[in-house]
């Protein structure tokens, strides 16, 4: 070895070791982007889906909304409330049907007005799902045929 200068050791070239470097990032790069849009794809195949709410879905949750309505109001619930209330309502039209079909059917159901009824997700508690039933004013021509009063025009 010599003093003051540089030795050629068993050491790879700084650019052999930078090259190889540069190219396994390059080709983890390259996986990264395909997976986005394999991702990307996913996403937007899903978005173009049409609603898998069934017209016998509509039927029942046109049966059941309005119990669980009426039991619940506006205030949060899970699938396995609706089986544990005293409500006698709920009891009947809840025959046949156990907690994991109607949580199904409520996800199904989310964000489709259903006899003046929409469903409504609103987070998780402890691994369920909290729902919430809303009463919405159905869309009625001739009551919307209203104008409101014009100001005189004093009060301008």
């Amino acid at each position: 070895m010599r003093i003051g200068g540089t030795s050629k050791s068993a050491r790879p070239a700084p650019e052999s070791a930078l090259s190889d470097v540069l190219a396994d990032v390059v080709a983890l790069l390259r996986d990264l982007v395909a997976e986005v849009r394999a991702l990307r794809s996913d996403q937007a195949r899903s978005s173009r889906r049409s609603s898998s709410l069934t017209r016998e879905d509509r039927v029942l949750l046109a049966r059941l909304l309005p119990a669980i309505g009426g039991t619940f109001g506006s205030e949060l619930f899970v699938a396995r409330e609706l089986f544990e209330h005293d409500s006698a309502a709920l009891h009947v039209v809840l025959r046949g049907l156990n907690a994991r079909r109607v949580g199904r059917l409520l996800r199904r159901g989310e964000g489709h007005p259903i006899d003046g009824y929409l469903i409504q997700r609103d987070g998780h508690e402890l691994h369920a799902t909290l729902w919430r039933i809303v009463k919405v004013p159905e869309f009625s021509g001739d009551g919307n045929l209203t104008v409101p009063p014009r100001l005189d025009a004093d009060r301008r």
